[in-house]
């Protein structure tokens, strides 16, 4: 009868101790750092450069939503806008539309934590393409 409580003390000790309680004040320890909870913004920076002018707006790839901004941007003025609340890690194409409802070539971009600087350095129908898209990290 001496071993059979013996024994089963020491399959309860050996359960408390596979599942982390502590022996002392039957607590379980924390296993892990708790996950970080900051939610992660990110943004656009559009730049117009060269004959290009409208009200930017952009298409989330995934669910063929389109996002009227309501920000005109302007070579000539207003050169750059900054687009806040945008989705992170989702593809995206930005482009510019003219008063006269025009669009622009469309810019390509997979949204990253922080600035996603664009810039649109020609018009569609330029001679002189260059395309420059980058992201600034916050952290």
């Amino acid at each position: 009868m001496k071993t059979k409580g013996l024994l089963i003390l020491v399959i309860l000790i050996g359960l408390m101790i596979l599942s982390g309680c502590s022996i002392i004040t039957f607590t379980t320890p924390p296993c892990c750092t708790p996950p970080n909870n900051t939610p992660v913004e990110c943004w656009f920076t559009v730049i117009a450069k060269d004959g290009t002018w409208g009200i930017v707006k952009y298409e989330i790839l995934s669910t063929g939503e389109t996002i009227n901004t309501w920000e005109y941007i302007d070579c000539d003025g207003i050169d750059q806008v900054i687009i806040k609340n945008i989705p992170c890690g989702e593809v995206v194409d930005v482009y510019i539309e003219d008063l006269c409802g025009e669009e622009s070539h469309r810019i390509r971009v997979y949204t990253k934590p922080g600035n996603n600087i664009i810039e649109f350095t020609y018009w569609k129908d330029s001679k002189s393409i260059h395309i420059r898209v980058y992201t600034r990290s916050v952290y």
